[in-house]
């Protein structure tokens, strides 16, 4: 940790952002949002939630920007 570190926390953990890799959390933030609101909708339009999940490729998105 830094100065200039973004610290964030919440019940499931804490996490520590570099300054400089800021903006790429931020745009990576982004995508996942509008994934899980896409998910979202598929559920609320009847889709099986697991079904939609799988649909918009959920898992391995976030998995593929952890590797």
């Amino acid at each position: 940790m830094r100065p200039g570190d973004y610290i964030l926390a919440d019940d499931n953990g804490t996490v520590v952002i570099p300054h400089e890799r800021i903006a790429e959390v931020v745009e990576f933030a982004k995508k996942v949002k509008a994934t899980e609101d896409r998910v979202i909708a598929e559920i609320r339009g009847g889709a099986d939630p697991i079904e939609a999940h799988e649909k918009v490729n959920y898992d391995n998105m976030l998995k593929a920007q952890a590797a």
